[in-house]
């Protein structure tokens, strides 16, 4: 079973609503050495004495609770892109939101 989603495989952590191979999951969180298995850990840089974190511990920073989700879109319009800068959501009388930065 994966990480936070029961239909994801070992190996792979829900991520962007699907199920994401660890390795990519630590490259999109800046760690650029990517995954190590046997130490369940993001590597800062490849190879032997670069630093590490404990995947567990990425996903803890990284993750906010769906309540907090919620309150930061539908309540305050606020949203965060790929890249994680803030985005502001504006209804301007149409179902379709415009963003502005």
């Amino acid at each position: 079973m994966g990480r936070f989603n029961d239909k994801c495989d070992d190996g792979q952590t829900y991520y962007d609503r699907e199920c994401t191979p660890n390795e990519i999951y630590c490259l999109e969180h800046g760690f650029e050495g990517g995954y190590d298995a046997i130490s369940d850990s993001c590597l800062e840089q490849a190879g032997v004495g670069g630093g590490s974190e404990a995947l567990k511990d990425v996903i803890e920073k990284s993750t906010i609770s769906p309540a907090e989700d919620y309150f930061n879109g539908k309540v305050l319009g606020l949203t965060k892109n790929r890249e994680g800068d803030q985005v502001r959501e504006i209804r301007l009388g149409s179902d379709h939101p415009k963003k502005f930065h």
